[in-house]
């Protein structure tokens, strides 16, 4: 069960580790995400924030994503999949558009593996080294959001190794995806990969969840 108290606390443990740099993530509406099913948590790698200033990104879920111009770059994908997951849609043709089902972020989780801000262009050496550093923090995060789904778009390997309970794993190529013990975990592409279409990426996470037993 998500537990809102230990989360509060993960983030205290956070600004501790960064004061006053942390960009807080995790559940943008309890209830909503408690309520939903499955809970869907999507693991990133960064925000966008150079100069790393201290926010919420889970009140930008929360209150609508469409206030940022180009909020489809990174939050497209993630919209359309969750919007497909929870109300059981199996055709791409059948999804709306992102602008009509954007507040479906209030259902879900979202996480960063890197705490504080970055630039644009992540270099995935200095997401890597976050993992290690904050291993241990991010795992007990992960434990109290308690998602049905895992979606690691981080590409942290160390991460999927970490989460996965079976000694194996099933390519979906390009993807990865494994059985953790919260169900499915997902080794998928950043939501910005731009030689991914957002139809084949939701292809992707299909056959990926056909491949495990939720």
């Amino acid at each position: 069960m998500t537990d809102k108290n230990l989360l509060a606390q993960i983030d205290k443990e956070f600004n501790n580790r960064y004061p006053n740099r942390v960009i807080y993530d995790g559940i943008a509406d309890f209830v909503a995400f408690r309520n939903t099913s499955p809970r869907i948590l999507w693991v990133l790698k960064e925000s966008n924030d150079p100069g790393q200033t201290s926010w919420h990104i889970r009140e930008f879920m929360r209150t609508g994503v469409k206030e940022y111009p180009r909020w489809k770059c990174v939050w497209g994908i993630p919209v359309i999949i969750s919007h497909a997951l929870i109300n059981d849609v199996k055709s791409f043709s059948e999804i709306p558009p992102e602008d009509d089902i954007e507040r479906v972020l209030q259902k879900v989780a979202a996480i960063n593996v890197k705490k504080i801000g970055g630039t644009s262009q992540a270099d995935q050496k200095v997401i890597n080294a976050h993992y290690k550093i904050d291993k241990d923090l991010l795992l007990k995060q992960i434990e109290a959001i308690s998602p049905d789904i895992i979606i690691n778009c981080s590409r942290v390997w160390d991460l999927f190794l970490d989460l996965k309970k079976t000694v194996g794993f099933k390519y979906i190529e390009p993807f990865q995806v494994a059985k953790s013990k919260y169900g499915p975990v997902i080794n998928a592409y950043h939501p910005n990969r731009r030689n991914l279409t957002k139809e084949k990426y939701f292809e992707l996470i299909q056959k990926c969840l056909e491949s495990v037993s939720l």
